[in-house]
Order: structure tokens, then C-alpha cells, then sequence
């Protein structure tokens, strides 16, 4: 499943604009990939002042996005999950990484996650849940 983490201050943003930052990543994802939204994971970590740093220098507002999803994507497809405006109108830097992982690493409720754009993933998708 993607695991989307955001890194932030912990003042940054209010409950409202982080459940609007959840679903702007997730509707991206599921722009991008075609899969069901509940496979799409989001966590926004808010750290302590001196948590994050940029070139060595405590930086209040800069936001770290990390994305974690399975291989098996086309470049185009990859290109497409990088493809994220300024989040919530903030002017802060965000800056993305991306780590791809197999699909016979990702588990979700015990079950395997199926390969992307694989029969079984758009059964998952079609039904909104797992499908065994």
C-alpha cells in the first residue's frame, strides 16, 4: 500500500487543512495509480521546533513529503506521483523523495498487496476493500 508521510512543523497546519492535505495526496494518488483510496496511507508527523533542518539550520518552513509505493509502475506513472502543487496554498518548500517497493514486501490486513495494474488490483479497486 502507498505510505505517504509529511514531515511538518508541529504548528503548521490546523486539523481542517490537514484532513484537506490527507485527501489531496490521496486524490493524487489515485489520479495518478488508478487504485481504490483505501490502500492510500497518509501521515502527517508535526515535529518539535528543531526538529527539521535544512543545510544544517533549523527550517520552520519547510515540508518533507516521503512516498513509499511498490515497484511496478511505468515512468509515466511515476512522473504522475511526483506531480504535487504547494500544499494547502502554503508557500513553504516541499520537497518529495520516493522509495519503490515490491509488492511481495507490502502487506495490508495480512494479505499480499497485488501487483499494480494487475486483475486483482482492479478487483480491489471495484469492490473499495480487499478481495481474497
Amino acid at each position: 500500500m502507498p505510505l505517504y508521510i509529511l514531515y511538518h512543523d508541529a504548528d503548521a497546519f490546523t486539523t481542517e487543512e490537514k484532513k484537506k492535505i490527507a485527501k489531496g495526496i490521496t486524490d493524487a494518488h489515485v489520479q495518478a495509480t488508478g487504485i481504490a483510496p483505501f490502500l492510500v496511507k497518509v501521515v502527517l508527523h508535526g515535529g518539535s521546533d528543531g526538529d527539521l533542518y535544512t543545510g544544517g539550520e533549523v527550517d520552520r518552513k519547510s515540508l518533507r513529503l516521503v512516498g513509499n509505493v511498490r515497484r511496478g509502475r511505468d515512468t509515466e506513472h511515476k512522473r504522475e506521483l511526483l506531480r504535487y502543487s504547494p500544499i494547502s496554498g502554503n508557500p513553504a518548500l516541499l520537497t518529495c523523495g520516493k522509495g519503490f517497493t515490491t509488492s511481495q514486501n507490502v502487506t495490508l490486513d495480512g494479505v499480499h498487496m497485488p501487483k499494480p495494474g494487475s486483475e486483482e488490483e482492479r478487483r480491489w479497486t471495484e469492490a473499495g476493500r480487499i478481495v481474497e
